[in-house]
């Protein structure tokens, strides 16, 4: 997963050990139980107002082990996070620091500790980038990789409960996924931007997650984890239509939904295994939205 030489960040990251506070915070995080330590309280408090019901009411004890752990510490402020590597104005770069596989941003760099289990994320303060949403960026990233490692992938989507089925409305920026999401009438939202389907032992299943754009969860939050219905890929219309492209595009345009596929290169065939398998199952589609119907009448006219 070498995209860059090393330069020097491995031991950075090896002596980024002081955490920014001595609070923690159980989240539940696709169907696992991720606790998040070295936050001030400050801090604590705004992963509380963003994630909702998805933190447990007693972030500190529990008798269940956590499935992911991710600890919070303090990189420095010399900058030598944007020195460390090239790019555009928001980056995340695959680095590998001392056989660490590493994800490297502008502001922080998330540290692979334990075969995806456990996690570092290293923060400069002050940063341009608010704290609580470098530690939502490295959250999905660690979301999209343990997925991986699960049997399934992540992907940009909103994600819509009808009777007890996961759906999937997927596509890139502006493409109407929150605007066919607002269209499910009876539906619960599984989350309004980045979905994940993991594999169980007989079919897919799809969690709830606890991004939002709004950067707030408000309500009740579901943690069981819905059989998948379809992928469906979004396109805006005038007139409602569903479209079963020929697999090679249908798989290509649902690899296009995929979530970070550059930030882990070493499973990119893995990657393209499962798409084409979902394809072939016929679990995706082109569903070609209007508005002022409800999603449901578009998916099933009958």
């Amino acid at each position: 997963m070498r995209f860059s030489g090393d330069e020097g960040l491995g031991p950075r990251l090896a002596g980024a050990t002081a955490a920014i506070g001595r609070s923690s915070r159980r989240l539940w995080l696709a169907g696992e139980r991720c606790r998040i330590s070295g936050l001030d309280d400050g801090l604590a408090r705004d992963l509380d107002r963003r994630y909702g019901g998805f933190v447990d009411a007693d972030p500190v004890s529990g008798t269940d082990a956590d499935d992911v752990t991710l600890a919070v510490c303090v990189a420095g402020g010399d900058g030598w996070l944007r020195d460390a590597g090239r790019g555009g104005p928001y980056r995340l770069e695959p680095w590998v620091a001392d056989s660490v596989a590493v994800v490297l941003s502008d502001f922080w760099a998330l540290a692979d500790l334990g075969g995806t289990r456990s996690w570092k994320l290293a923060l400069t303060r002050p940063s341009i980038e608010p704290t609580e949403r470098a530690v939502d960026n490295a959250l999905r990233l660690i979301v999209a990789r343990r997925a991986l490692e699960r049997g399934g992938f992540a992907l940009h989507a909103a994600g819509v409960l009808h009777r007890g089925v996961a759906h999937l409305l997927a596509g890139p920026s502006r493409s109407g996924k929150s605007t066919a999401a607002r269209l499910a009438d009876d539906g619960w939202s599984l989350g309004d931007d980045f979905g994940v389907i993991v594999a169980a032992e007989t079919d897919w299943v799809v969690p709830a997650l606890p991004f939002d754009n709004a950067e707030r969860i408000e309500g009740l939050v579901r943690r069981e984890l819905f059989p998948l219905g379809r992928v469906w890929r979004i396109h805006q219309a005038k007139a409602p239509r569903v479209e079963l492209p020929p697999a090679g595009i249908a798989s290509a345009s649902l690899l296009a939904c995929t979530a970070f596929p550059w930030v882990f290169p070493e499973a990119s065939g893995i990657l393209a295994d499962r798409v084409q398998r979902l394809v072939r199952e016929g679990r995706f589609a082109h569903l070609h939205v209007a508005l002022g119907r409800s999603l449901w009448d578009q998916i099933d006219p009958g």
